[in-house]
């Protein structure tokens, strides 16, 4: 169970890291809107 866990943590760290790359890669027009959203997940 702590197995899973902890692969779920990382899992949840990964995509985080991935969305945050994916808006800074949009541009900062619209990294104005969308920080915000990320800060406040």
């Amino acid at each position: 169970a702590w197995l899973r866990f902890e692969s779920m943590r990382s899992n949840q760290l990964f995509k985080e890291y991935f969305v945050r790359k994916t808006y800074q890669s949009l541009g900062n027009v619209s990294s104005h809107r969308v920080t915000p959203l990320i800060h406040t997940k």
